[in-house]
């Protein structure tokens, strides 16, 4: 097998413990954008001992794949299964939207992880330096002539990097995290509340059900606690999705206009 495309956009999350992660297909460029977004170079967030830590993996899986024996041929990828994704610290974990983890070709899914890093988890990892290499298993079904063939594969270069809280105030170790609007379902606005790891900007865009940008608009965030009011009176009743985006790291969340 030349390619399984394991493809996936990865965007820190700010759910709950153990809530699933929302899909979000408007983050792509289009239908044929099979990608990781980051990549391996933006990677992971870090993990800060003591924070809560959530991270959503979103990802859309490629329709078919190439090979090379007995002779070139491209065959349809059936659905790709996540099998396991090892390496992570103690009391971190992950669940995928759907539930099962398997997601037929050429659609999209995520899957959410979530963790809370105790102290002498900075010093842990293969080179006890707090670096925790992520690696992905999953099993693509390819149809071979109309016969399933499963091939099993793996996805390598993610890693959380766990730092200590250097025993300083609980705001200097702040992740990017975005909590559930209010109210929700809205009528004429709604608030947003989130927290920055630092003084920046802050991209803020909202899609409607066909994943279409009907708002965007940059907010200057501080380190710590932000607040931002979305005026939603004129906007149609409806299921919307929202992003916001610090850096490399995208949270997705749904909410609801009701006049």
């Amino acid at each position: 097998m030349k390619k399984l495309y394991f493809v996936s956009i990865l965007a820190l999350s700010s759910f709950t413990l153990g809530a699933q992660c929302v899909i979000n297909q408007a983050v792509f460029s289009g239908p044929t954008d099979y990608r990781i977004l980051p990549d391996t170079v933006q990677n992971l967030p870090w993990a800060t001992v003591g924070v809560p830590y959530t991270t959503d993996l979103q990802f859309h899986v490629q329709p078919d794949t190439s090979v090379t024996t007995p002779f070139p041929a491209t065959f349809d990828i059936t659905d790709m299964t996540i099998d396991s994704i090892v390496g992570m610290p103690a009391n971190f974990s992950y669940s995928t939207n759907p539930a099962n983890g398997t997601f037929p070709g050429g659609s999209y899914g995520c899957a959410g992880v979530t963790g809370l890093a105790v102290a002498g988890q900075e010093l842990g990892g293969p080179l006890s330096n707090g670096v925790y290499p992520v690696v992905i298993h999953f099993t693509a079904n390819v149809d071979v002539f109309g016969t399933p063939t499963y091939f099993p594969a793996t996805k390598t270069g993610y890693k959380i990097v766990i730092q200590a809280a250097n025993n300083v105030p609980a705001m200097a170790n702040v992740n990017f995290a975005v909590n559930q609007n209010a109210p929700n379902p809205s009528d004429k606005q709604t608030d947003f509340s989130f927290t920055n790891p630092s003084n920046g900007m802050v991209q803020f865009t909202l899609y409607n059900i066909l994943g279409e940008s009907v708002k965007q608009t940059s907010i200057s965030a501080v380190k710590g606690e932000n607040r931002f009011t979305l005026n939603t009176a004129d906007l149609p009743s409806g299921v919307y999705l929202y992003t916001f985006r610090s850096g490399a790291s995208v949270v997705t969340r749904r909410m609801t206009v009701a006049h």
